[in-house]
């Protein structure tokens, strides 16, 4: 417990530590003139695309869970996800926001097990699709040709994030035949375990199995979750021409989709600060200023921060 709450210091840590060394590096009255310079009718149908990312992202996980004749009212799915953004945000812990929906939804379902299962295998073909796309992304660079990487590097990139996404998608269609994935485990216990189920390791391995049946149910979410991604990358632009950005839509989309790979590494406090720097360094290839770039990512981030607040707000009022 102690190694644990360790760890989310030094996330906490690391995170307030790049962002402050990143402000630091730039000039703040630029930053806020910026901020002050944004387009809010751009920056309000930024929010308005982003929105409709998180109702279709809410629909993958409505439709994994109707293939398993579990029938629950969309609304209440979207009322649990934006919740789950609340104690994503302000709670230390990456899956602190599942652990909610799952705990959540399980309460009021009578196939329990399936119900917990259904948060991570969604959750995982999220990420498949994410890196799926930072695949896509890659491959397009290579062949439209950009200014900022070579061509090995975006061999490198687009391999890799293949690999990963392509490693996380079999898994999960396999997952009958894994035997040391203690990794994958681990949170899924976690919450059969706030739920109270009965032997927990059982429930959770006949989850994924009712799941690995239905294998063109999970190629088709993990279709919409590219679609989901690609949406969200088109919150990125638009927030772009908010601040007057003249950025191409090919850096966009390349770069974007690297920065949400770099930022599942469990280093930060929800990607805070890694997104930023990472951002920064990407930008500043192809010329972008520093502080433009850095502004750039705080208002998705802000994004993200309006959502939480919304399911704070939806949970004081449940």
């Amino acid at each position: 417990m102690r190694r644990k709450v360790l760890a989310e210091v030094a996330k906490v840590a690391f995170s307030l530590t790049l962002i402050t060394w990143l402000l630091y590096r730039v000039d703040l009255s630029e930053l806020l003139n910026s901020l002050r310079r944004a387009n809010l009718s751009l920056f309000a149908l930024a929010f308005a695309v982003y929105s409709l990312g998180v109702g279709l992202n809410t629909y993958r996980w409505w439709a994994l869970l109707a293939v398993q004749g579990i029938t629950v009212p969309f609304y209440h799915l979207l009322e649990l996800q934006y919740i789950g953004f609340f104690f994503s945000m302000f709670l230390p812990g990456r899956t602190g926001g599942d652990v909610v929906r799952a705990y959540e939804l399980a309460k009021g379902s009578e196939k329990k097990y399936m119900a917990v299962s259904s948060v991570l295998v969604w959750r995982l073909i999220g990420f498949s699709a994410m890196f799926g796309v930072a695949t896509l992304a890659a491959v397009i660079a290579f062949f439209v040709g950009v200014e900022a990487l070579d061509a090995s590097s975006v061999v490198l990139l687009a391999g890799s994030s293949l690999t990963v996404g392509l490693t996380l998608f079999v898994l999960l269609l396999r997952i009958d035949q894994v035997r040391e994935v203690g990794f994958l485990w681990q949170p899924l216990l976690k919450l059969v375990e706030w739920v109270r189920l009965d032997d927990p390791f059982q429930q959770a391995v006949s989850g994924f199995l009712a799941y690995t049946a239905r294998r063109m149910a999970l190629v088709s979410n993990l279709l919409l979750g590219m679609v989901v991604q690609i949406i969200l990358i088109l919150a990125w632009y638009i927030i772009a021409l908010a601040l007057g950005l003249n950025i191409a839509p090919i850096y966009v989309l390349l770069f974007v989709p690297l920065t949400g790979v770099i930022q599942v590494l469990p280093i930060s406090l929800g990607g805070l600060g890694v997104r930023e720097g990472a951002m920064v360094w990407l930008l500043g290839q192809v010329r972008v200023a520093e502080v433009v770039a850095l502004t750039w990512s705080l208002l998705y981030y802000s994004l993200g921060v309006i959502n939480a607040l919304i399911g704070g707000i939806v949970y004081l009022l449940r």
